[in-house]
């Protein structure tokens, strides 16, 4: 018997009882016509297991080697990821094709802006800032006004304090906050 060569690196050229033979090679020998790995049953292909295919793993996507061919499975259209940007009326999440991408979170409200006349809202994925009612009680820091209120987003002092004369040689004046 004479070796007769079938062309296939993933099958031996050998004699069997007289008669040229081809038994397939082992899993995981090279080979290079249609992947790199023999797949123990004479076929090469391009993995044998999901971790030796290119690319990686993570929330929006898994590698897979389903009959010898590497492939993606992807995470859910719209499925959270872990990681998240706290106040910014966004949310990631996996985009169904192994991607991650934002949509608006309008319950992710944003930092407080720190003026007492406006709140913190969310507007289709934007962060805003509205005016709270008129008349909303607030301090505007001026020593110099009895009463302050909210009025279209701006606290305004209300009620300025007349200064009492000091003696018969003045007279009553403006409050000056500085004094």
């Amino acid at each position: 018997c004479v070796p007769v060569d079938d062309g296939n690196a993933c099958t031996s050229d050998v004699c069997d009882n007289g008669a040229p033979a081809h038994p397939p090679t082992p899993a995981g020998s090279a080979c290079t016509s249609g992947g790199t790995l023999c797949d123990g049953a004479g076929k090469c292909v391009e993995c044998l297991v999901a971790a030796t295919c290119p690319g990686t793993d993570d929330e929006c996507q898994t590698r897979t080697c389903t009959s010898g061919a590497c492939g993606f499975s992807f995470t859910a259209n719209n499925t959270q990821v872990a990681a998240q940007t706290a106040n910014d009326c966004l949310q990631k999440v996996c985009d169904g094709a192994g991607k991650v991408k934002e949509i608006p979170d309008d319950g992710d409200l944003p930092l407080d802006d720190g003026n007492a006349c406006t709140s913190e809202a969310c507007s289709a994925g934007s962060k805003v800032h509205p005016a709270v009612m008129n008349g909303t009680a607030c301090n505007d820091g001026n020593a110099c006004t009895q009463s302050d209120s909210c009025q279209a987003g701006v606290c305004q002092g209300q009620s300025p304090v007349v200064c009492a004369a000091m003696d018969q040689c003045h007279l009553a004046g403006s409050c000056d906050q500085a004094t």
